[in-house]
């Protein structure tokens, strides 16, 4: 699984479609069988690492590129080119609207025993939370005076 997850991050860069729409399947793919198999996450990954440990540290995880129905609709949703993250840099998706403005989220809902191997049963950084803050701040302001302006 860890040398999947590598291929996945090799070759996302390579930004052809084609290419990054099979790597999206091949990450379903492994996030589908850490889901099935938890107990794997413990195991040797071969480097000494247990395979959550390294997984964690490889960005092969596709982020949910629109925003969940819960979403609230006056908030931007994050944005960046780059199809794939490590999972300790993504929210998971429980948190998207907490933080889905700044910080990549999970497409899906993940088992508690992959949310601690990827450290998404902790909360997001409070960098992340002031910066998603600052979002909501912003977009009341702006829906304010687009209220305003029509009045």
């Amino acid at each position: 699984m860890r040398d999947a997850a590598l291929f996945i991050s090799q070759l996302a860069t390579s930004g052809d479609k084609s290419t990054v729409d099979r790597l999206s399947d091949k990450s379903s793919a492994v996030l589908d069988y850490v889901q099935r198999y938890r107990g794997q996450l413990a195991a040797d990954s071969g480097s000494g690492v247990p395979l959550g440990v390294a997984l964690a540290d490889i960005a092969w995880v596709r982020r949910a590129t629109s925003r969940p129905k819960f979403y609230p609709s006056l908030l931007p949703w994050y944005v960046d080119e780059r199809p794939f993250y490590r999972p300790t840099d993504m929210a998971r998706r429980g948190l998207a609207g907490a933080v889905g403005s700044v910080l990549p989220v999970a497409v899906a809902d993940i088992s508690d025993p992959v949310q601690q191997a990827f450290g998404w049963d902790r909360p997001p950084p409070v960098s992340s939370m002031n910066k998603s803050f600052a979002a909501v701040n912003t977009a009341t302001i702006a829906s304010k005076m687009t209220i305003a302006a029509v009045n």
